[in-house]
């Protein structure tokens, strides 16, 4: 299982153990798997038993997991004392327990995180 990077497309980070939560209401059900950044999108690539895995040649380049850069509004990182804009010259100093993705398309992503579950290039 994996992702389908475009001619060019670089990884720039990845948070393995992650919860994607599928609605930021009462009921929040959420699905595990693990976020990759390239420098093209940020994609989402649940690991949950039972779910159907696509192999990485045939998954789309932009699933509905997925979602370029250019589409994102802002990220907001939240803490418990606090929740922080994120812009691209940030360099969070706090480990962020949830990541919030907010779209020019109207979607939100919002995950979860495990602390000690990142990678940075």
């Amino acid at each position: 299982m994996g992702v389908k990077l475009l001619p060019g497309e670089k990884v720039r980070g990845e948070a393995t153990s992650i919860r994607k939560y599928t609605s930021y209401k009462q009921v929040r059900k959420s699905i595990t798997g693990k976020v990759l950044c390239t420098n093209f999108r940020v994609a989402f690539v649940p690991v949950e038993t039972g779910m159907l895995q696509v192999p990485a040649d045939q998954r789309q380049f932009l699933g509905p997991d997925d979602v370029a850069l250019s589409s994102i509004e802002r990220v907001v990182a939240v803490n418990s004392s606090r929740n922080k804009l994120l812009l691209s010259t940030s360099s969070p100093k706090l480990h962020p327990q949830e990541l919030l993705i907010y779209c020019k398309d109207f979607r939100l992503l919002h995950f979860q995180f495990e602390h000690e579950a990142r990678t940075d290039e």
